[in-house]
Order: structure tokens, then C-alpha cells, then sequence
């Protein structure tokens, strides 16, 4: 599956993904940049917990980026959780993790079939080591539409299983 999708896009996921596990985990400078951007993204959480960022806000900032530290980070705080709770809020964020957790669940439910164990297990797998990475850098700003596949795999393939029920 990752083959076809690396030939449809021409990006060379597993190459690109697996130099950076290595590159993510070593104290760097920008390692250590992007644990301090966790102190700037809880202050500003605070400031709209329920909604997140405006657009008009967020443009204002990416604008801003350029210039200023502080707003770059906010901008691209390389975690996606941090990005799901300052763009989205609490609102946007429950239904993303509602997404995960039911993708999750429906991966495992196809580990459980005889037809369809190995592609839910790969699926399964492949989503849990995605959000993992994307925890400390931009996986899921640069490649999200990966992540978004894999659930929507999730979904054919159970369709599948049920047709054949």
C-alpha cells in the first residue's frame, strides 16, 4: 500500500519517515526548540480554549512568522497535538481524537477477521506509528493526507468484511 501511494505521489514516504525517527530523537537544537514551544503553545491554549484560532488570527500570525519567533512557533509548533488544540480547540480536537479512537477500533475489529488480519494489523500499526511521529515535527501538516488514507483504508476494508459476513 505504501509502494502505490509513494508511486502516486512520487514522495518517498518510507525513506523520508524513517531518517527523520532518528533525526527526532537526538537532543539537537532543534529538538530542544521544539520542546520549548510546548511552554508558548499552554499559554496560549488558555486565551480561546472551546474554538481555537480565527483564521483571521492565524493568518495575522503566519504573517508575522517571518519576523517573529514567538509567532512562528504558534504557527508550526511541530506537534500535532498542539496544532489540533490551538487551531481547533477542545471542540475540533475531541472530534479528531473521536476519529482516531473509531479508526482505531475498526483496525482492531479487522485484526479479528480471518480475511482481513494482516491488512488490519498494517493499518492498524501504520496509524498508531504515524501519530506517534507526529508528535515532534510536521508529519501531519506535511503528509496528513497519508494519515487520512489509512482511515479511510480502515473503512473499505471493513465495508469489505461486512459484505463477505
Amino acid at each position: 500500500m505504501i509502494a502505490g501511494l509513494q508511486t502516486f505521489t512520487n514522495v518517498k514516504l518510507l525513506d523520508q519517515n524513517l531518517s527523520r525517527v532518528e533525526e527526532t530523537f537526538k537532543a539537537t537544537k532543534s529538538t530542544m526548540s521544539r520542546v520549548s514551544v510546548i511552554a508558548i503553545a499552554m499559554e496560549e491554549i488558555p486565551k480561546r480554549p472551546f474554538t481555537g484560532l480565527e483564521y483571521k488570527e492565524m493568518y495575522e500570525i503566519v504573517s508575522r512568522s517571518k519576523y517573529s519567533v514567538r509567532d512562528f512557533n504558534i504557527a508550526h509548533p511541530h506537534n500535532f497535538a498542539l496544532v489540533s488544540i490551538m487551531n481547533n480547540g477542545i471542540v475540533g480536537s475531541v472530534f479528531l481524537i473521536l476519529i482516531i479512537i473509531k479508526s482505531l477500533s475498526t483496525a482492531k475489529r479487522l485484526v479479528k477477521t480471518d480475511q482481513f488480519r494482516l491488512a488490519g494489523t498494517f493499518l492498524f500499526c501504520s496509524i498508531v506509528y504515524f501519530l506517534i511521529f507526529s508528535l515532534m515535527n510536521t508529519t501531519m501538516t506535511t503528509v496528513g493526507y497519508v494519515f487520512w488514507f489509512l482511515c479511510g483504508s480502515i473503512y473499505w476494508f471493513s465495508n469489505k468484511a461486512l459484505v463477505k459476513r
